[in-house]
């Protein structure tokens, strides 16, 4: 079984892999997995296979030509948005509670670059803006993360309120 299934999981990651062929990938793996389970029995059963298989098939077909017409992925306003959510990850490190909150931060940050980025394949200006804004987001974010750590240890005493 595992040899079988290999080959489909081998092609799906190195599709993944590609920015320009993400999409496909993650599709073929979803759909392979949900198609091939072991407790997915072989009916031979031809209304069965009408009613789920290709329903399946058609669904998943219209959803990426609904997702190519809402909400393409070429398009400056989406990688504008994903580059403003990126600065506003400076501003939730200010309100968010501290415990957890750099490691949070940090992954937060990576993953909004990665999507954006792999959604800016082939635009080099796009991103280079887009590495110049992850580089200063997380240089004063990790520097706000570092204040609240010293502020959170002063000692409880007037002077160091915050008022």
């Amino acid at each position: 079984l595992c040899m079988v299934l290999a080959p489909v999981f081998a092609f799906g990651a190195f599709l993944i892999t590609r920015p320009q062929w993400s999409g496909y990938g993650v599709g073929l793996l979803v759909w392979f997995c949900i198609a091939s389970l072991p407790a997915n029995l072989a009916r031979y059963d031809a209304y069965t296979f009408i009613n789920e298989y290709l329903a399946m098939l058609l669904s998943m077909g219209m959803a990426v030509v609904a997702a190519m017409v809402i909400l393409p992925p070429n398009r400056p306003w989406l990688w504008e948005r994903l580059e403003a959510e990126l600065r506003m990850r400076v501003v939730h490190t200010i309100s968010d509670p501290l415990k957890g909150l750099s490691a949070g931060f940090e992954s937060g940050t990576r993953d909004l670059l990665n999507q954006a980025y792999g959604l800016a394949s082939g635009r080099p200006d796009v991103q280079r803006r887009l590495l110049r804004w992850m580089f200063q987001v997380q240089e004063v974010g990790l520097a706000i993360i570092e204040l609240r750590r010293e502020q959170a240890v002063l000692p409880d005493e007037p002077w160091y309120a915050e008022h």
